[in-house]
């Protein structure tokens, strides 16, 4: 661990409380709290909360955070098993990112010659469900900045349901990840989710599953609390086993209750057991009481996706597979939400450089290489077959895409990268192809083309007929002419100015 308190100007904010890392900094709230008016659930660590702004080269990133102590009679220990969930749940997509860990701090109020304590930094998924289901607003973090919040809708109200279904759908997702290894929370309750707006609408709100130390080995076992496991499995409750349930039952018990409380709008407290019963009678439940008894099955994929649905939660591929599907694969991996993407995720994905070379420029590109195909055909005398790029065919814009996406596959191919003009140094940009680079980028480009047109279902003719989809230049390279050699020359050596007018440079 490495120890390390100052006083420090930070990017934003200036002057005040920081902690410094190697990749950004912690700002302390203002104004800060004494260690007995710091947040904490127990008596075990003490929670500041806060700013991390994470700086990436000319880029920087500012999210809602907190900074937590281990302060407790076995500090060691409690760092540990906390340090040891949150990384379980990370693998899993479950639980709040961890920005910083495996450091040692002095508190913010230490007086001089105190120890350090154990510490990590962690985002700040927002208030408890519990809390906001009694009124309290839901904090919306928006522009880097934290801004005034507001209750929950009504889920009376068509917004209101959405969003209801949007909390549920990240309940049901983290659940869901959970089980499918074979791992229980034990406490899965609102007053152990977290709800932060990141955006307006329903999917512009996540709920976070919290105190994550139950599904490691910790002794404390399972949590009986009134609210759920007396209404549920108690004595005279809603489900009655004659035995202890087990972790997945008493998982998918709790988890009914909860999604009661956020159909209804209210807090356990105030749910009765009609509405609990309306729940648990749902053939979609996850945990059901039938007539002849009660069953639990574990959750689906299926019961996940039928809730993004009704909280019009866009997948992966219909936010990014229209240009990309790179950007595709990098939306589902990097946001771990069962295929689906809302505002929490999409702030995530704007720190992928490839990403935001996949998509932010992608369009721009490939309509700067049409203008530069037109230009091109009116040079050389050559009839327009369009005027415009959206008047082409699906097939042509499909073609001018692929040839975008293919600018940063030949730049690796040299063993250069395309970066953001304001990434690269003057001394590493590339100018300028050479000879041999361009001959072989442009034996590259015709296979690519060859490949494209085959998987169109274009073949060879003595003719070009669109009709038909035969064109004469499906041949190998060694058969062209070199009049039409240069066809694919061409692009290779305007390459680098194409990339450049989008705002993007090669560096080698």
């Amino acid at each position: 661990m490495t120890e390390d308190f100052i006083e420090c100007d930070v990017p934003v904010r200036v002057g005040v409380s920081a902690l410094s890392f190697d990749s950004g900094f912690f700002s302390f709230a203002e104004p800060l709290p004494s260690r007995e008016e710091a947040r904490s659930s127990s008596g075990r660590k003490y929670v500041y909360p806060g700013v991390y702004e994470r700086v990436r080269g000319a880029r920087s990133q500012r999210l809602p955070a907190c900074a937590v102590y281990f302060g407790g009679e076995r500090p060691e220990i409690d760092y540990a098993r906390e340090r040891a969930a949150l990384a379980l749940g990370a693998l899993s997509g479950v639980g709040p990112r961890v920005l910083e860990a495996d450091a040692l701090r002095k508190l913010p109020d230490a007086a001089e010659g105190e120890s350090s304590l154990a510490l990590l930094v962690e985002e700040d998924a927002g208030v408890s469900l519990e809390e906001a289901l009694d009124g309290a607003p839901v904090p919306f973090f928006d522009g880097g900045v934290e801004c005034a919040g507001e209750a929950l809708p009504s889920p009376d109200t068509p917004e209101g349901e959405r969003t209801a279904h949007k909390i549920l759908f990240d309940m049901l997702n983290q659940a869901y990840a959970l089980q499918r290894q074979g791992i229980y929370h034990r406490d899965l309750r609102s007053a152990n989710i977290a709800v932060r707006r990141w955006g307006p609408g329903a999917d512009g709100i996540r709920a976070t599953l919290l105190d994550l130390e139950f599904m490691s080995d910790s002794p404390r076992g399972r949590v009986q609390c009134a609210g759920y496991y007396d209404r549920l499995f108690g004595a005279g409750g809603l489900v009655q086993l004659e035995r202890e349930p087990t972790p997945l039952e008493q998982d998918l018990g709790y988890l009914a209750v909860v999604e009661a409380e956020v159909l209804n709008g209210v807090p356990v407290r105030r749910l009765s057991d009609d509405d609990v019963l309306r729940v648990l009678n749902d053939p979609q439940s996850p945990l059901r009481v039938s007539p002849e008894g009660v069953f639990a099955r574990r959750l689906t994929l299926q019961d996940v996706t039928r809730e993004a649905r009704l909280s019009g939660v866009p997948t992966a591929f219909a936010l990014y597979g229209g240009i990309s599907s790179q950007a595709t694969d990098i939306a589902g991996r990097e946001s771990m939400h069962a295929g689906y993407v809302d505002a929490l995720d999409r702030i995530r994905l704007e720190g992928s450089v490839e990403m935001i070379l996949e998509q932010s420029t992608m369009e721009r590109l490939v309509r700067v290489i049409f203008e530069n195909y037109k230009a091109h055909r009116l040079r050389d005398g050559k009839p327009l077959e369009y005027e415009t790029y959206d008047e082409q065919s699906d097939d042509y814009k499909k073609s001018c895409i692929d040839q975008a996406r293919s600018y940063l596959e030949k730049v690796r191919l040299l063993g250069y990268e395309v970066v953001r003009q304001e990434d690269c140094k003057d001394g590493q940009r590339v100018g300028k192809l050479s000879d041999d680079e361009v001959e072989f980028l442009a034996r590259e480009e015709h296979a690519r083309w060859l490949e494209e047109r085959d998987r169109s279902g274009w073949t060879y003719g003595p003719v070009k007929n669109e009709e038909k989809k035969q064109s004469p230049f499906m041949v190998p390279w060694e058969k062209l002419s070199e009049e039409i050699r240069e066809y694919d020359r061409d692009p290779v050596r305007e390459m680098i100015g194409l990339l450049e007018s989008a705002g993007l440079a090669v560096r080698r």
